[in-house]
């Protein structure tokens, strides 16, 4: 698998020989090779001013690494065992650097997402009591209001600072591949193994006072709001966009409110 640093300075790629290489993008060159877990490393994820990176590997472990020199200054650990809950699934890092959040499998902690402090190595909190599967995709909104959450067929919005549900989505009967968030967090985008994308309202909706939550109108069967598309994450994006065929699906959500 392969990152992109935000400011493309580097690229980050981890392997099954248990390492990570720092590659010049300029001149293809590798920069530094990571080395300190004990299997294949299964995800990864760059800070975004590109300070640290994010890894989790089959022997259960999970790392963060100083870019700089190319070491481990934290192992991610629970703080009354001080190993790893589990595998690690997914992992994304708050946009102020301030945690690093991921789900886990087989462990007491599946179906939950877990915060990681990076500074300490050590659970800051957890997101629980909603997924009925294991969480496959999380998304941080850009200015670290809320996260996304998607597993199985469900997904949900959860409260940065309350760790509490803001809204769920319900309406795919397959399970969801990929999820994205509009430029200006109004949308979250999901795409299902049923090969349908749906987009779903993120803010609430005052003037009639209550919530506009999208899965209200998916589940009555509007069609504009279900598009065959596929499940892949490019294809998602082009919808994301803010194109005159959002537009025109903005319009067309306010005629139902």
């Amino acid at each position: 698998m392969g990152r992109v640093a935000d400011d493309s300075s580097f690229v980050a790629t981890a392997s099954r020989d248990h390492s990570i290489i720092l590659w010049d993008p300029q001149t293809g060159n590798i920069r530094k090779r990571l080395i300190g877990h004990g299997s294949r490393i299964r995800v990864l994820a760059i800070s975004p001013d590109g300070s640290f990176l994010a890894s989790g590997a089959d022997d259960n472990t999970g790392n963060i690494w100083d870019t700089e020199s190319g070491t481990i200054s934290k192992r991610l650990k629970n703080l009354l065992d001080s190993t790893i809950l589990g595998q690690m699934i997914c992992v994304a890092i708050a946009p102020d650097n301030s945690y690093v959040i991921t789900s886990l499998v087989r462990t007491k902690d599946d179906k939950k997402c877990i915060l990681f402090d990076p500074r300490t190595g050590g659970i800051w909190r957890r997101l629980l009591g909603h997924h009925t599967a294991t969480i496959t995709h999380i998304v941080i909104a850009k200015d670290n209001s809320f996260i996304v959450t998607a597993g199985g067929n469900e997904a949900f919005m959860w409260d940065t600072v309350t760790s509490t549900v803001m809204k769920s989505f319900h309406a795919h009967t397959g399970d969801i591949r990929a999820v994205v968030l509009s430029p200006d967090n109004t949308f979250v985008g999901t795409a299902s193994e049923d090969t349908t994308c749906c987009l779903w309202f993120t803010l609430n909706w005052y003037r009639r006072g209550y919530p506009l939550v999208m899965q209200h109108l998916v589940k009555e069967n509007r069609a504009a709001f279900v598009l065959p598309l596929g499940v892949t994450t490019d294809c998602l994006r082009a919808v994301m966009a803010p194109t005159n065929v959002m537009q025109q699906l903005f319009k067309k959500a306010l005629q139902y409110l």
